[in-house]
């Protein structure tokens, strides 16, 4: 009787962990309920994950912050400017993502057939850029992206994504062409 129910276990235990979504990606870049960023690594918490330097006082890129923003697509305003934090909270997108496909920014799984759920899902996202005044001098800016994806008229449970990183480096590239010097 003991070997008959261990093929039994091993095909449970297989089911269980096959029905939980895979990400290319082991982090989770979010903002958290209270408002503090982070980035979950396999069960831990990174503080300013993805920081880049910029060569402008916090004030000015602060406010180079909507056109980057408008550049991408993304829309957005002020979501505190005491802590001098921009973005777009709660928006969702369909196939594309700041005029490219969504999977280039955002990892949600994938269907049976091996197409990425990004770019068929309907995503609701959250894209928030923080700058902070560097002591060696510069500015820090950090985006932080929580999105969860749900099939078209469908009302399972939304997929959590994960980010790429991709959206994250396309914000702070543009603000680095804004204040480098042209030659």
């Amino acid at each position: 009787m003991r070997w008959r129910s261990a093929p039994l276990l091993l095909l449970a235990a297989a089911c269980s962990t096959a029905s939980e979504p895979a990400t290319s990606s082991p982090s989770i870049v979010s903002l958290d309920s209270d408002g503090r960023r982070s980035v979950r690594l396999e069960g831990t918490s990174v503080e300013r994950p993805n920081e880049t330097v910029i060569p402008a006082t916090a004030t000015q890129v602060w406010e180079a912050m909507p056109e980057v923003y408008e550049e991408l697509e993304i829309g957005g305003g002020a979501v505190d400017a005491s802590a001098l934090t921009y973005g777009q909270r709660n928006f969702s997108v369909r196939r594309r993502l700041a005029g490219a496909p969504v999977s280039q920014s955002l990892e949600c799984g994938a269907s049976v057939a091996g197409v990425a759920n990004a770019n068929s899902y309907t995503v609701t996202l959250s894209v928030v850029t923080g700058v902070q005044t560097r002591p060696e001098g510069g500015s820090g800016v950090t985006t932080w992206i929580e999105a969860f994806a749900q099939a078209p008229g469908r009302s399972d449970h939304p997929v959590r994504c994960g980010s790429t990183g991709s959206l994250e480096r396309r914000i702070a590239a543009s603000l680095m062409r804004r204040f480098l010097p042209t030659r």
